[in-house]
């Protein structure tokens, strides 16, 4: 089985179409959506892909990157 992890831009537009995008995601079959960047903003988006989605990895790009 083929597993798909997708990292996605730091700087979003719209926060209602990234999260439909991961909803996609996770609904095609990604295993993991990573961001890429190190911020407070973005550690609240993680919060709110988690609520989104229901079994796919997450992984925040920093330093000490680990999947959550």
């Amino acid at each position: 089985m083929v597993k798909v992890a997708v990292m996605m831009p730091a700087e979003i537009g719209d926060a209602g179409e990234f999260l439909a995008d991961v909803r996609a995601l996770e609904a095609a079959g990604a295993e993991m959506v990573g961001l890429d960047a190190e911020s407070d903003e973005q550690r609240v988006l993680m919060g709110a892909i988690a609520a989104v989605t229901s079994r796919i990895k997450l992984l925040l790009a920093t330093p000490k990157s680990a999947a959550i």
